[in-house]
Parts: C-alpha cells; sequence; structure tokens
C-alpha cells in the first residue's frame, strides 16, 4: 500500500475508535452527575440520671473577712448576692442535693462544725426548700465576729464525725457526691495536718464523686493580699484531694457561682456537635423526658430572659439559656456540616 494511503488508514480507524469510546460515555450536554441531597447531620443526646448531690460551704466568719482589700463590699455579700446562679442549676432538675453551710469558728458553743439554720430552721436546702436564696443568705450571714482562729479543716471534719450523726444526721448520705467548698482570707489554723485531714477526706469518697475547693488569697495569680494571708494549707488539700482554687479577690462572682453550680449539679445545658455546623441550618430541639414534649428552641443572646440556646464557635457547642433538660431527656442537634457545603460548592 502506497504510504500515504496507509497513514490515512490508521488515522480513520484512530477516530473511529475515539468515536466508540465516546459513545459509551454521557454527553455532558444531556447528562451529568446525579444531583445529591444535602446531607444533614443529627447529634442526638442524652441527659443523664440525676445525681445525689452534697454541698457544704464553709464560710470564714472572723473579723478580717468584713471588706476584702478596696472594701468593695463584704465576701459574704458576694456569694450570696450571686448564689441564684448557682442554685438555679439545682432547682426543678430532679437532682436529690442538699446545700448546707459551716463556719471555721470552732470556738462558738453554735458553730464548730454545725450546720447552720436557714430561714425557717432547717439546717439544710433541698428541692423541697420554699425560698432557698433566702435560706442561703440567712445561713452564710454568720457576721464576722467569729473566732480570728479560723480552723476550716476541722469544722469539715466535726461536720461528718462529730455531728454526722446528731445535728447534722441526714445531711451527708453514703453514694452521694460530696463538694466543698472553703471561703476565707486567712490560711487554715486546725489542729489536723493536711495530709490527715486529706487522707480523711479521700477515704470519704471515690475520687470521681469528691471534691475540695477553695476561694483564698491565693499568690499564683500574682495579686498580692496585702494584710489577708495566703491560703496554702487550703490549696495543699485541693491538690491533693482533688478541686479548684479560686482568687477571692478576682471579683467574677457571678461567673464563678454559675460555673460551680453547673459542675456539681451534675447536669447538662451544654451539648458539643460532632461536626462544624452551617450556623443557619442548625436547629436545636429538646424532648422532655417526662412529659415527652418536644420543643424546638430558638437562638438568643447569652443574656436574654427567654429560654433558648447560644451556639459558641471555639467551643462548637451548643448552650442552653434559661432551661435545663430533665432527667432521660433527649436533645437534638440537626445541622448541615460545613464541610459538606465547602465540598458542594
Amino acid at each position: 500500500m502506497h504510504p500515504s494511503r496507509l497513514a490515512m488508514a490508521l488515522l480513520l480507524c484512530g477516530c473511529a475508535s475515539e468515536r466508540n469510546v465516546r459513545g459509551q460515555l454521557t454527553d455532558p450536554a444531556t447528562g451529568g452527575a446525579p444531583e445529591l441531597p444535602n446531607p444533614v447531620q443529627v447529634d442526638t443526646l442524652l441527659q443523664a440520671s440525676p445525681p445525689v448531690v452534697d454541698v457544704q460551704w464553709v464560710i470564714d466568719n472572723s473579723c478580717s473577712m468584713s471588706c476584702i482589700v478596696g472594701c468593695h463590699g463584704t465576701v459574704a455579700d458576694n456569694v450570696t448576692g450571686n448564689f441564684h446562679r448557682f442554685v438555679r442549676h439545682f432547682e426543678d432538675s430532679g437532682i436529690d442535693y442538699h446545700i448546707g453551710v459551716l463556719t471555721t469558728d470552732m470556738a462558738a458553743g453554735t458553730e464548730q462544725g454545725m450546720l447552720q439554720p436557714g430561714l425557717d430552721g432547717a439546717r439544710w436546702i433541698d428541692s423541697e426548700t420554699f425560698d432557698p436564696v433566702g435560706s442561703f443568705t440567712r445561713m452564710a450571714s454568720r457576721g464576722t465576729s467569729g473566732s480570728g482562729h479560723e480552723q476550716g479543716l476541722d469544722a469539715v471534719h466535726a461536720a461528718h464525725e462529730v455531728h454526722g450523726d446528731a445535728l447534722n444526721a441526714g445531711f451527708h448520705r453514703s453514694g452521694s457526691a460530696l463538694h466543698t467548698i472553703v471561703l476565707s482570707d486567712e490560711d487554715d489554723r486546725s489542729t489536723s495536718s493536711v495530709p490527715e485531714f486529706a487522707q480523711w477526706y479521700a477515704q470519704l469518697r471515690s475520687p470521681e464523686l469528691r471534691s475540695f475547693n477553695a476561694i483564698i488569697c491565693d499568690q499564683s495569680t500574682g495579686e498580692v493580699c496585702q494584710t489577708h494571708a495566703i491560703g496554702h494549707r487550703y490549696r495543699q488539700v485541693v491538690h491533693e484531694v482533688g478541686g479548684q482554687v479560686f482568687h477571692i479577690l478576682d471579683g467574677r462572682w457571678d461567673q464563678l457561682l454559675d460555673a460551680l453550680g453547673a459542675e456539681w449539679a451534675g447536669v447538662s445545658t451544654e451539648y458539643f456537635l460532632s461536626q462544624l455546623p452551617v450556623l443557619p441550618t442548625l436547629t436545636v430541639e429538646v424532648t422532655d423526658g417526662q412529659t415527652g414534649e418536644t420543643q424546638q428552641l430558638l437562638p438568643v443572646p447569652p443574656f436574654g430572659v427567654e429560654a433558648g440556646y447560644v451556639y459558641v464557635e471555639e467551643r462548637n457547642s451548643v448552650q442552653l439559656v434559661h432551661l435545663v433538660p430533665s432527667p432521660r431527656s433527649v436533645v437534638r442537634l440537626s445541622y448541615e456540616p460545613r464541610s459538606a457545603a465547602v465540598s458542594e460548592n
């Protein structure tokens, strides 16, 4: 065959082969990939059953507590004035809770580890207390004429070992979570050593059911308490038992009591998403564990008055506002994942 004719034949064969392959593909003008629906992620979260919780405050009622450096109000006022933020996590939640108050005074015959009475004479606050804020205010407002020889650790020990089966009977319950928080601008002067106390306190509950916490003068913040003593002994107990230390001069009492109440109540008002959401697609629904009714929540400002939710971007979480789901409630977070939206675009 003439070379030019052979080249033409090969070219025609190549074109025919290409036409055959293209004939097996979808014509871009008439077809394409099937349209997929936008994926929706649904995170279903169950509210935990209510724990049994005993919370004991130990408040320094000595004269040095009448005014902390700068005289911006008494420390007791800071606690009682923000107690509503603490107790709201316990109220109407189904939690079986006790909240009581001791003082650091081990000299007065009406103190010495005895739970202080509230408005109706009751020694602790629980779900049946008519006015928990008013009752706590009465318990915590013991004045500032108490002993200047502060013995917070001895008071906690006496509350259990001396008065546990007497005046304080019924407050401390076997199997409950036990949380203690000391409020003092002076260091502890108890007769027992810190290792002795820490060993005794640790055996009361397993690690996940106990904490010892302190609002004290704390040098680790870099601030100086001036005439008030650094709470070295309290800090050491916190370290050995487990808990948190807060600086008494911090001033953010509302945030502190709010955070402690949420943590110790053992129920959640914050729910984490498994993926990053496209915010306009996010819906939050709560099905009540007692009534079975489902409520859809709307986004609200963090300090709004109505029930709703706030999305916290840095934590990728939904925080409920003015709503604590009852035990066994189901929280559903539905949204289009941000990764899917990016891929689609």
